[in-house]
């Protein structure tokens, strides 16, 4: 996942730059944490708490940004 996750975003900046955006373009990536819900029977493993928790199971969401001009 972390490779094609790498690739694609790779794609949209190189094409970006092709067509002299990338000085005028600001660049997010944010992605859900993953973590189940209380309702699903699945777990975060030895972490504790779900989906809008405070606690470990919850908070892990990673986050880009990228701003040129």
């Amino acid at each position: 996942m972390l490779s094609g996750m790498d690739d694609a975003v790779g794609r949209v900046l190189r094409r970006t730059r092709a067509l002299g955006q990338d000085e005028n373009t600001i660049f997010f990536f944010i992605s859900d944490n993953g973590g189940p819900a209380a309702s699903i029977t699945s777990g975060n493993g030895s972490l504790r708490g779900f989906k809008m928790t405070t606690f470990e199971g919850d908070p892990r969401v990673p986050f880009l940004a990228q701003w040129k001009g």
